[in-house]
């Protein structure tokens, strides 16, 4: 019982030690960039000589998933992808004008929960209109 006890314990602590731990996910820029027909989306400042900021974009999606304290295994519904935002993201800035984006990274990742939890993926960015 002593044991089953400790492992609990460890098991606990390491879940709650690893929320500090960056996001498991890759963005493909490349697919928001191109299904949308930017020059550029980058997670950096880019090498625009001349360029007019026309807002910061944000993409969320709030669902469920399954996963124990704060790690996630799996998103039951929507069970959108970080790629699926970055795209709906640049859709936005595109339609206010803009032909680029910088600063482009995933903003938040967050599950909390035990077995079934909300989570919240978010995506933001700047858009850009160069000239």
């Amino acid at each position: 019982m002593r044991m089953l006890s400790l492992m609990i314990l460890g098991l606990c602590a390491g879940s709650m030690l690893t929320g500090c731990v960056g996001s498991r996910t890759v963005v493909d820029l490349e697919n928001a960039r191109s299904a949308n027909g930017m020059i550029n989306v980058t997670t950096g400042d880019g090498e625009f000589e001349d360029y007019t900021a026309t807002g910061v974009y944000s993409a969320r999606e709030i669902g469920i998933s399954v996963g124990i304290f704060n790690w996630e295994f799996m998103e039951l519904y929507p069970a959108v992808e970080y790629n699926e935002l970055a795209v709906m993201m640049a859709r936005e800035a595109k339609n206010d004008g803009a032909n680029a984006m910088i600063g482009v990274v995933p903003a938040l990742d967050f599950f909390q929960g035990f077995i079934l939890g909300p989570s919240i993926e978010i995506i933001s960015g700047t858009g850009i209109k160069v000239k």
